[in-house]
């Protein structure tokens, strides 16, 4: 017995609608096999101030965990590989050197916890980690620290003698020297960086070998006189502790009559000539300064040991630059 028609129709209607729907249960069904994950949680309710479609931002654990480094200075050691100061022992709490103060908040801590109180900023809170390379800074020594010796001596000249000064020039008569030795020392005034005092060094053909300024202040050194670090840097350039080992004459000429221990220094250097401009007496009735303790006849002992000597070159323009730095100067 055959159906009729329209029966047949509403069959064949409702066996697709059985498909249809078999289709999309099968569509949101999670895979089998028991690893099927958990219903999706149902998404919170935003604000009423906020923005209809904006994400609803959620804290997330993994970068909580991160961001909780062990920023601890156990040592010195640590602090100065991350190039900033050391108060409670932890990291936000150390202090860059060219910081005036540590923050007033910090300090706070650091005097309840001490020293080493488990002192730790909020994420928020903690200071700023400079970028860049790391510089040297002076050691800090911590209680009960091991003393760290310092290994190397590193003096420089300030950077404006690359422009002052022309190493191809040619100074082969004994004002030209001495002009040069005096405009070392004016610019040195003039820049801030360093005492009244410039010196030079000159082969034998007159060709410049190194030069000097004072830089006992910027370096605090005693030792940076310009007569010495004249002595250095031609020394490393030449590798030769003796100036005029591989021939002479070797010409120093500085802008005020060297001191005791420039005038020691020059004995064992390898020079031949000593042009002076301004006399020891310039040097500390117009700057100030204690020339210390020479030799009654120091000219006499420097010829003895084959070392001419001619003074006054110049003399009253380098008096002039001494006169200019007693107006300001430091005295040391």
């Amino acid at each position: 017995m055959h159906a009729p028609p329209r029966s047949r129709h509403r069959f064949l209607v409702h066996l697709a609608l059985l498909f249809a729907l078999a289709a999309l249960a099968a569509c949101g069904a999670a895979p089998s096999g028991g690893n099927a994950a958990p219903p999706a949680a149902p998404a919170e309710r935003a604000a009423p101030g906020d923005a209809p479609d904006a994400p609803l931002l959620r804290p997330d654990p993994t970068a909580a965990a991160a961001s909780e480094v062990d920023y601890t200075c156990r040592t010195d050691t640590d602090c100065a590989v991350k190039d900033v100061g050391n108060c409670c022992g932890y990291y936000p709490a150390c202090v860059n050197k060219d910081s005036p103060t540590f923050p007033e908040q910090v300090k706070a801590e650091c005097e309840k916890n001490g020293r080493d109180g488990g002192l730790r900023l909020p994420r928020d809170r903690r200071l700023p980690v400079r970028a860049g390379p790391l510089r040297r800074r002076p050691h800090r020594r911590r209680r009960g620290a091991a003393l760290m010796l310092y290994a190397q001596v590193h003096l420089t000249l300030p950077a404006w003698v690359h422009e002052a000064v022309d190493p191809a020039a040619d100074y082969r008569d004994d004002d030209a020297k001495m002009a040069l030795a005096i405009r070392l020392s004016a610019l040195n005034v003039r820049h801030g960086s360093g005492g009244p005092f410039g010196a030079a060094l000159f082969n034998a053909e007159g060709r410049l070998l190194g030069v000097g300024v004072n830089r006992v202040v910027p370096h605090s050194s005693s030792i940076a006189h310009a007569e010495m670090m004249a002595f250095a840097t031609s020394q490393q350039r030449l590798q030769q502790y003796r100036l005029n080992a591989a021939g002479g004459p070797v010409t120093l000429a500085t802008s005020s009559q060297p001191c005791c221990m420039c005038y020691g220094a020059s004995v064992w250097a390898g020079i031949d000539r000593l042009l002076i401009g301004a006399r020891a007496e310039d040097v500390e009735s117009l700057a100030g300064f204690d020339e210390g303790p020479l030799p009654a006849d120091w000219r006499g002992e420097l010829m003895k040991r084959g070392i001419e000597v001619i003074t006054d070159l110049r003399r009253n323009e380098a008096r002039a630059v001494l006169a200019e730095y007693a107006r300001g100067g430091v005295v040391y």
